[in-house]
C-alpha cells in the first residue's frame, strides 16, 4: 500500500490530508480566536493587556471594519503597524 502524507502550516492554522489507498482524509483549519492575537502578541514582546484584549476580540467578527478597527487600537498603544495588522488577522480568521 502506498501511503502518502502532507501536511502544511500556515502560522496558527493547519490543515492536515492524508492519502492513503485512494482515501482522502481532510482535517479541517483550526478557527482562530481573539486569543492568538494575544498570544501572537505576548510573544512579540508587547504587555497584553485590557486594550489589547478589547481590540483583539472586535476583530473576531471577521468584518473588514471589525479588523481595521482593531489595527488602529493596537497602533494607538504602539504596537507596531505590521505586527497589528497580524495579530488582527489572526484573530479575525
Amino acid at each position: 500500500m502506498k501511503k502518502k502524507l502532507a501536511l502544511w502550516l500556515g502560522g496558527p492554522v493547519a490543515a492536515v490530508t492524508a492519502v492513503v489507498a485512494g482515501t482522502v482524509i481532510v482535517a479541517p483549519a483550526a478557527h482562530a480566536t481573539p486569543a492568538d492575537c494575544e498570544t501572537f502578541l505576548r510573544a512579540h514582546h508587547y504587555v497584553v493587556g485590557q486594550k489589547v484584549k478589547t481590540a483583539c476580540k472586535l476583530a473576531e467578527g471577521g468584518s473588514g471594519v471589525a479588523k481595521l478597527t482593531c489595527k488602529v487600537m493596537l497602533k494607538e498603544i504602539g504596537v507596531k503597524s505590521g505586527d497589528a495588522d497580524t495579530a488582527c488577522s489572526l484573530s479575525s480568521k
